[in-house]
């Protein structure tokens, strides 16, 4: 069985923070990482998708930014 993580980020400036976490992204996933990532799992409402990966994770990859720690 796969390791499920959930992704969490702030998209950054014209969304140059988002490109680097995808980069990761994909990397993990090359690995047999099972990743949430919003790019790819947001589907229908927001919070209930957002919560239900969170839910279905084992890990939570949480990539601080100064905007991130700013929205939060």
């Amino acid at each position: 069985m796969a390791v499920r993580a959930f992704a969490s980020h702030n998209w950054g400036k014209n969304g140059d923070t988002h490109r680097r976490v995808a980069k990761v992204v994909h990397m993990l996933r090359t690995r047999g990482v099972d990743v949430w990532f919003d790019e790819t799992n947001m589907k229908g409402n927001i919070l209930s998708a957002m919560c239900a990966g969170m839910d279905s994770s084992q890990v939570i990859l949480v990539f601080v930014t100064k905007a991130y720690m700013e929205k939060v």
